[in-house]
């Protein structure tokens, strides 16, 4: 029912420990969120507009960009190590598959994302980002925020993320939250919801990747707006 929240989204948000919040947001009778002068079919797009109303820099990316911090921090260690000795092969094979080929040498991996100087990183981020392939696979993800990224996260917890990744990559590459937010605070992430709840793969980030990191995770709920009660970015 219209403005009506999710009584078992809210009981999995309590059990993975994810604050809860919800946004009120018009809907029209074409199906359409509109907030302010945007109308969209995407709560995600919404919740993204809203958040950064608020002042923070917020990517529609689902944990890609963090995904692709950690290749670049590495790029120069995976390229050295590809199995064909092309460094292409190596800013475009996903990075998954690259530790999955990679477990025998993933010390080097590691070493590398935890000592490459941050002008490395900049230069080998630009290179992964400009490659029309990585481009194509990952449409949302932008430069600016990249390497805003780079610059908010410390090397040691991209670090941790990659060695958590390393563990299962398969398994790990999904699940991430929507948004992925960089504000006063640091870096968070934010799942966006409607009248869905966690799926399993969610679940499995929030318990054995969010939770043993100490990730800040939330979930903010898009919900139609009654009696005129809504958010203005």
């Amino acid at each position: 029912m219209p403005g009506k929240s999710n009584p078992y989204l809210s009981d999995q948000c309590v059990a993975v420990g994810w604050p809860l919040e919800q946004l009120t947001v018009l809907r029209t009778p074409q199906k359409q969120w509109r907030l302010g002068a945007v109308e969209t079919s995407d709560p995600e797009a919404i919740a993204a507009l809203y958040i950064a109303s608020l002042g923070e820099s917020c990517s529609w990316c689902e944990g890609a960009t963090i995904n692709l911090l950690i290749k670049a921090a590495a790029l120069d260690t995976l390229a050295r190590l590809n199995s064909f000795d092309d460094r292409v092969d190596a800013v475009r094979r996903y990075l998954g598959a690259q530790f999955t080929i990679l477990a025998s040498n993933i010390s080097e991996v590691f070493s590398t994302i935890a000592t490459s100087d941050q002008a490395v990183v900049e230069r080998n981020l630009r290179e992964v980002l400009g490659d029309p392939f990585v481009q194509d696979a990952y449409p949302r993800v932008q430069l600016s925020f990249a390497l805003e990224l780079l610059r908010a996260i410390d090397r040691s917890k991209l670090l941790e993320i990659a060695q958590r990744l390393a563990m299962k990559p398969y398994e790990y590459r999904s699940g991430w939250p929507d948004l992925t937010v960089i504000g006063g605070n640091g870096v968070r992430f934010v799942e966006v919801k409607t009248t869905d709840r966690f799926q399993a793969s969610q679940l499995r980030f929030a318990t054995e990747v969010a939770e043993p990191l100490g990730l800040r995770c939330s979930v903010l709920q898009v919900i139609p707006a009654r009696n005129g009660d809504h958010a203005e970015a």
